[in-house]
């Protein structure tokens, strides 16, 4: 091996560039003079500790001579069109969260079915929604005017800012959501799948991109993030596709099938009719009854009372009336003002209320609950006259007998439909309110329901049963059907099973009241009359306007 021999004698091994037999020709020193040794020289290689040091802590990446290498640019224009993919995505996912706080937003001022109850009873759900997609959406702001405007490198922080504070909330919020509305809702169910998806790609970006910067713990939070959100919303997947998700919200077992009503099925107890109605605070629905008797219409004489030609009947019925029945008209005989006493000749009555004229015709007409006064009136050239049965505001019982009280003339039955049981209205002392009639044509005389406005009660109110959620809803309900008036009642959702008394006619315990106009009921007598009930579509579905 050859040596060289340097100022003061000493000698030192040489370590030459490359692994193989160097031939030295000569050294100079200081004193000029040559000490190499002509011929082959073997190299031992001798490496500082402080170089050894710094081998070991060598990286590419902090390489200044890195940037030189022909790949990096194409490096730097892959991750620029991975942070780019992302970003659109996170606008994509921002979009659908407004799009689902639009579609829960709908559900305000709708309530037909039990979905539509079960997110009205998730108060500020929406307003949530809206507060987190725009912490989103401030985020992209920021983004631009940070990073593309003031060249800032806080892209990451941006993103991580959009995807903590803005897109997880509104996926939790979406999870919520399509737990009550299961496969009704398009909406929430897009959106969370959509956050999932960002998540997996923003946590599998940052794995590989920036995996030589995090420690373990970070690693393994990364890992465990995207592998359970390809999880979760694979299983959401398949219940949402295969119509399954029951089996883990257990909507069965509530007893309240969801239909997909466009107004709210209410069932009239008294009358024993469904109707399809719309919440409306500003306009009533008014009714028209079928008559019993549709396509086969009753011809009356002149003379004929509604007693006489209907019997004791709450029914509308299809009449035909002659012409000249003013002629027969003797100055008495008709009871009433609008609403007449079932003595009263009909086709006279008719004339009187100003559905018909003395040329005759068709018109229906309505039997109800009668009043504790008939009232005395001029009208179309006759006179009626007045009878008071009983002092208004009395209070009432009213009882639905179990079956059906005579008589029956003939006409009473035409269209072959059972007959309605009459319900009888006795005020205190024994005093029976007698049944009317009317023509449906007047203000105080018209039918209608009227949903009003609804509201969230507490899980303690009497009547709310913990098994039945939508029973928390208490609505604010208006109606005249066949002579029983609400005013303003506030009903539960739900079937209340009506008593064959609706109520006692005691001081201080009736719930009914004859009024000017009928029998206005209050408390149970109306929760027992009028029924908001959408848990039965096998019995009435509000599927159509």
């Amino acid at each position: 091996m050859g040596r060289l021999r340097g100022a003061g004698g000493a000698t030192s091994s040489v370590v030459p560039f490359s692994s193989g037999q160097a031939n030295v020709t000569g050294f100079a020193d200081t004193a000029g003079e040559s000490h190499a040794e002509p011929g082959p020289v073997s190299v031992v290689p001798s490496v500082a500790p402080s170089t050894a040091v710094a081998a070991a802590t060598w990286d590419l990446r902090d390489d200044s001579a890195a940037g030189a290498d022909s790949k990096e640019p194409f490096v730097s224009w892959q991750r620029r069109c991975e942070e780019g993919l992302l970003l659109v995505f996170a606008v994509v996912c921002n979009v659908l969260c407004f799009v689902t706080y639009a579609s829960t937003r709908e559900f305000h001022g709708r309530l037909y079915d039990v979905i539509d109850a079960h997110l009205a009873l998730l108060t500020g759900l929406d307003v949530a929604m809206l507060i987190f997609a725009l912490a989103g959406t401030g985020s992209f702001g920021m983004m631009i005017i940070l990073v593309e405007c003031n060249k800032l490198p806080l892209y990451h922080e941006l993103m991580n800012f959009m995807l903590y504070l803005s897109a997880l909330p509104c996926g939790i919020i979406c999870v919520i959501i399509v737990y009550y509305t299961e496969q009704t809702q398009w909406a929430p169910f897009f959106t969370l799948m959509a956050i999932l998806l960002l998540t997996v790609a923003w946590c599998i970006h940052n794995r590989i991109r920036y995996g030589y910067k995090l420690g373990v713990l970070s690693k393994i939070a990364l890992d465990v993030s995207w592998l359970t959100a390809i999880i979760f919303g694979g299983i959401l997947l398949v219940l949402f596709a295969s119509d399954t998700m029951r089996f883990i919200t257990k909507s069965d077992h509530l007893g309240c099938p969801f239909s997909d009503n466009v107004k709210m099925p209410v069932y009239a107890s008294l009358i024993e009719r469904w109707y399809c109605v719309s919440w409306d605070i500003g306009k009533r629905m008014d009714i028209e009854r079928e008559p019993v008797n549709r396509g086969q219409p009753a011809r009356l004489d002149c003379s004929d009372t509604f007693l006489s030609a209907f019997g004791v009947s709450i029914e509308p019925h299809l009449i035909v009336c002659p012409a000249g029945c003013l002629m027969t008209y003797e100055g008495e005989g008709i009871v009433g003002c609008g609403i007449y006493s079932t003595n009263s000749p009909v086709c006279l009555a008719a004339i009187h209320g100003g559905v018909l004229t003395d040329g005759g015709g068709e018109a229906t007409v309505y039997g109800r609950v009668g009043v504790p006064r008939f009232q005395r009136c001029s009208r179309n050239s006759i006179i009626s006259a007045e009878s008071v049965i009983a002092q208004e505001n009395t209070a009432v019982s009213v009882t639905q007998p179990a079956a059906k009280v005579g008589p029956f003339p003939p006409a009473a039955a035409g269209g072959g439909r059972r007959l309605l049981s009459v319900p009888l209205v006795v005020a205190s002392g024994g005093v029976e309110i007698p049944q009317a009639f009317h023509f449906n044509n007047m203000e105080h005389t018209r039918e209608f329901i009227w949903l009003k406005t609804y509201e969230e009660v507490s899980s303690k109110f009497p009547g709310v049963k913990s098994e039945k959620p939508w029973t928390r809803i208490r609505a604010t309900v208006s109606a005249q059907l066949a002579g029983v008036e609400l005013r303003d009642e506030r009903l539960l959702l739900g079937a209340a099973l009506a008593p064959p008394q609706f109520t006692a006619a005691e001081p201080g315990q009736a719930e009914c009241r004859v009024d000017t106009h009928g029998v206005l009921c209050g408390g149970a007598g109306a929760a027992a009359f009028l029924q908001l009930d959408f848990c039965r579509p096998e019995v009435k579905a509000c599927h159509s306007q």
